[in-house]
């Protein structure tokens, strides 16, 4: 049998693919300039799914095999007539360029009865070794070794809170050289990023794929939304991040409006809040005082995440929210008075499918058209812990975000919490959830995937943010980017897992406020917002949200109120009033490498991390920048409650730099490196 070999090359790496009678592999990829094979082996460039809309059966085809005839010529690979769709041609062009390899794929469906369902932008894959790691984008940014125990088999849609940014990356720790792995797509469409490892395989796959728009129809044929960007670099997850951050602030339409201070249009009070608590507003009792007596012990005045202000029971009957509670405007009274910020809960997604007790109130007759549907025509549901009064689990319908229905009703929700006086509308799940490839014909948009769920988002925000006051915010759960222009806040309560590195803040530090860390997971494994703290859990993420940037807390009163290690943590939030410019006005720079001799503290029952297990070095550090004034500020912590000595390696100049904080003194810089003996729970930083 013939085989012919053709490499694709764009800035220093090459990506050959081998081409036989009715596929084609990829079997190899290298970094040129470092003379390194990064894979060598026998992969699908890509997966293909199909539907037959005659018996409705799904069928997947990859690049490998089932064609009737592969070729390639002037850089563009063209797969044509698969076995069972005939009328179908997936084309891939490669553009390559003096720094990456760039990737179109088109799919050509010709065929009446056979819709294209979902296809994937070629795959890269690399072959594991003790020093490789690779990067994910969940939450802050993850990092795992190549060679993980038991294998990595994840896949994580984007935009959620699993996969906070479009991009991947894998990094030699030894030789410094990595590959980055983007999807550049300025619009968005919606997406999965995949990461697999096999105990028994020697590669590392990475892949994203996209489901495609029209699916219910045959003859769809498309262009997967933006385009797959391979390139090496030199460095570590930081470096990946800086091209990501460059591709967002040159070519992203959900880059948000942002300059040399930072973010604009974002309300001064919530960039001057350091703390956050949240709290339940229960019975018909008074809820204000807990606060303004635990903000005293605090030393700053938090912002409140206000929760069960609504009539209606959490997760349950939505979105009839109102009349509030009969305590709640004489509590936001008080808290005002005490100089105190106030941001109600509300859903974005969720209509209750029973949304009158137990009886199907307005869901059929006015929701339900305008929910999200599956392919058989149903609507899309979800069920989470909240119950009836029967007993039976709460349904709820995501609704379609492309509804004027929808949008007017989350709008009309939001300026009536801005009528009544709050200061800003936490609007839940937006940047948090998958999105949902709706099949109803009659919503303003094709069926499926694609750019229109994100569109829609941004339309309804845009909408909410071009009337509220300008002295008010509007916030959402996790940090999915695409809908960061018309959000001034994200909350990244769940970023408490192992092996986090800031990519997220090294990204979009300027671009949009970062709040909260979920102390209560820090222990008990359960969603009780009184549950057990672990004391190491606090010294870790006290110390990690600090560093990172982000607004910290995030917790009930009465958990502050008895949390170990409460000091360490008051000392960073005090500490953060007098740095926060960095975080709002400035730009993360490579942390320093840090080696310490003291004890690795260690987390057990962390319930976002994999088996609850956490681990961090004692000691931790930071490097921000003031873009106004070009200062800088490199910032170390102590999370032992030991004395421990630390190396660190930074791009400070070689000298003496003023410590502040808990450590008096100098820190001297000599060939990049520097030396320090730092107190137990401490914070110290330099400023240049």
């Amino acid at each position: 049998m013939k085989r012919n070999t053709y490499t694709f090359r764009g800035g220093a790496l090459s990506y050959t693919v081998e081409l036989y009678a009715h596929g084609a592999s990829v079997v190899s990829m290298r970094d040129t300039a470092a003379g390194r094979t990064l894979f060598s082996g026998k992969k699908p460039v890509f997966t293909a799914y199909f539907t037959n809309l005659e018996n409705g059966e799904r069928f997947g085809i990859s690049s490998e095999n089932k064609w009737k005839s592969v070729s390639c010529h002037d850089g563009t690979l063209t797969f044509s007539s698969p076995e069972g769709a005939p009328g179908v041609k997936v084309i891939i062009s490669c553009a390559g360029g003096e720094e990456s390899l760039v990737f179109r794929t088109q799919v050509i469906n010709t065929e009446k009865n056979v819709s294209a369902y979902e296809i994937s932008h070629p795959s890269l894959y690399f072959d594991k070794n003790k020093n490789t790691r690779f990067f994910y984008p969940y939450g802050s940014g993850e990092t795992k070794p190549s060679t993980i125990k038991d294998g990595w088999n994840a896949k994580w849609s984007y935009p959620s809170y699993g996969a906070s940014m479009q991009y991947l990356c894998f990094y030699n720790t030894a030789t410094r050289r990595g590959v980055y792995y983007g999807l550049h797509d300025p619009a968005p469409a919606a997406k999965s990023l995949i990461v697999r490892t096999l105990p028994n395989e020697k590669a590392v796959l990475f892949k994203s794929s996209q489901v495609l728009s029209g699916i219910k129809s045959g003859g769809n044929s498309q262009s997967l939304c933006g385009v797959c960007v391979m390139r090496a670099f030199d460095g570590d997850w930081y470096d990946a991040a800086q091209i990501y951050r460059e591709f967002v602030e040159s070519s992203a339409q959900y880059c948000p409006d942002y300059g040399e201070h930072g973010r604009n249009g974002i309300p001064q009070w919530l960039r001057d809040t350091d703390c956050w608590f949240n709290t339940r507003v229960l019975d018909d009792g008074d809820f204000a005082d807990d606060v303004i007596a635990q903000a005293k012990v605090l030393g700053v005045n938090p912002a409140i995440h206000l929760y069960y202000w609504h009539q209606i029971p959490f997760d349950n009957d939505y979105p009839h929210y109102f009349p509030m509670r009969k305590n709640v405007l004489p509590g936001l009274k008080k808290l005002h008075e005490a100089g105190i910020k106030v941001m109600p809960y509300i859903n974005g997604r969720l209509w209750d499918t029973r949304d009158r007790g137990t009886e199907d109130f307005e869901f059929t007759p006015v929701a339900k058209p305008w929910a999200t549907k599956d392919y058989s025509g149903e609507p899309i549901t979800e069920q989470y812990s909240s119950k009836e009064s029967d007993g039976s689990k709460v349904t709820l319908a995501v609704m379609c975000p492309s509804a004027t229905l929808w949008q007017d009703k989350v709008a009309s929700i939001v300026e009536k919490l801005f009528e009544t006086g709050f200061d800003g509308v936490y609007i839940d799940q937006i940047a948090a959830a998958e999105a949902k490839p709706c099949t109803d014909r009659s919503h303003n948009h094709p069926a499926g995937g694609g750019e229109w769920w994100c569109r829609a988002y941004n339309t309804m925000l845009e909408r909410i943010a071009r009337t509220k006051p300008a002295d008010r915010a509007l916030t959402t759960e996790c940090t999915a980017d695409p809908f960061m222009p018309h959000l001034d806040g994200y909350l990244t309560w769940i970023w408490i897992k192992n092996d986090q590195v800031p990519a997220f803040p090294a990204v979009f530090s300027d671009k949009v406020v970062m709040f909260g860390t979920d102390f209560r997971a820090l222990g008990k494994m359960d969603y009780d917002l009184f549950g057990v703290l672990d004391e190491v859990g606090v010294r870790i993420f006290s110390a990690q949200s600090f560093l990172f940037g982000q607004q910290m807390g995030w917790m009930t009163p009465e958990l502050f109120s008895r949390m170990p290690q409460r000091d360490f943590y008051v000392k960073l939030v005090r500490a953060r009033a007098g740095v926060r410019h960095y975080f709002n006005e400035g730009r993360m720079l490579r942390p320093p490498v840090i080696s310490d001799d003291g004890e690795k503290l260690i987390l057990t029952k962390c319930r976002e991390a994999y088996g609850g297990y956490v681990e961090s070095p004692s000691v931790n550090g930071a490097f921000w920048m003031h873009k106004p004034t070009g200062k800088k500020c490199l910032m170390f912590t102590n999370s032992s409650v030991k004395e421990v000595n630390a190396l660190i390696k930074c791009e400070l100049p070689d000298g003496e730099y003023k410590l502040q904080g808990d450590l008096g003194g100098t820190l001297t810089v000599s060939n990049g490196a520097a030396s320090l003996r730092l107190p137990p729970l401490s914070l110290v930083y330099t400023e240049v």
